[in-house]
């Protein structure tokens, strides 16, 4: 082998280090990058079905303190008029005597 020749094999060889070089180094990071983008997207909608989970919940409670609460409302108001008319009664009874 010629000394030229053994100069381009290891020019070649050089050459083709450095790009693998520069391939991995612009590579491993959008890999890195797709990964970390993934996780988050994962913990976004962890997150994002947490919050549906803690709003529904939230909505159902205040639809069952609310239905108690007109239902209250409603037996006090049925006692209320029960109330008026037995006074009703009786003070048309005393006007009577």
């Amino acid at each position: 082998m010629k000394p030229e020749n053994l100069n381009f094999i290891l020019g070649l060889t050089t050459l083709a280090s450095v790009a693998v070089t520069v391939y991995n180094s612009l590579k491993r990071p959008q890999e890195i990058s797709a990964t970390k983008d993934a996780v988050f997207d994962e913990r976004l909608k962890s997150v994002t079905d947490i919050v549906i989970n803690l709003r529904d919940n939230h909505l159902h409670t205040l639809d069952q303190k609310f239905d108690k609460h007109v239902s209250d409302n409603q037996a006090y108001v049925e006692k209320d008029i029960a109330w008026k008319a037995r006074m009703e009664a009786l003070l048309e009874n005393i006007n009577k005597k």
